[in-house]
């Protein structure tokens, strides 16, 4: 939506979007007023870099497009080992694994989502570490919005996920 910075550019504020992912930067490239492209970087690169920039200024809107839950789904290990990740699972942090075949009644398909859930579970305590102080610095002139391209299922309506066209295919 093009029109969101523009709008809030109009009101006063200073626009940024950074993006840790390829498609959301090309997309808004030219929809704020700077925006910073961090090459798969973790989460604390992309929040450290916006709060920089945000330092000294009032009334900014930011657009942080974090990659940390998108395929490969690589967490640092303090976080890997809190959440009991076995990562000697092949292929756990991509999304090849299991893509049609898998089985709710096999044990080894469960012991791998379980893992893959926990991996996940991982990675979202990694980010919501690196968004906290972020969130607690702000004040009422900053508006910032954090988000991802897509979630990714775990085999709940693997059905369903058939349906859905996926260029990957990744019916999970």
């Amino acid at each position: 939506y093009p029109h969101f910075p523009r709008d809030l550019e109009a009101a006063g504020y200073k626009t940024y979007a950074g993006c840790a992912f390829t498609t959301p930067f090309l997309s808004l490239r030219g929809w704020y007023g700077t925006h910073r492209y961090h090459a798969d970087a973790p989460a604390a690169e992309v929040v450290s870099a916006y709060r920089s920039w945000r330092r000294n200024r009032e009334r900014t809107a930011a657009y942080l497009h974090l990659g940390d839950l998108h395929a490969p789904v690589t967490p640092p290990d303090q976080y890997v080992m809190q959440q009991d990740v076995d990562t000697n699972l092949p292929e756990l942090g991509h999304i090849s694994r299991y893509k049609t075949d898998f089985d709710v009644a096999d044990p080894d398909h469960r012991y791998y989502r379980e893992h893959k859930l926990r991996l996940h579970r991982a990675a979202l305590d990694y980010v919501s570490d690196q968004l906290r102080p972020l969130l607690e610095d702000v004040g009422d002139d900053t508006l910032v919005i954090v988000t991802g391209d897509h979630g990714e299922g775990l085999w709940e309506h693997q059905g369903l996920d058939q349906q859905i066209t996926d260029s990957r295919p990744n019916y999970c």
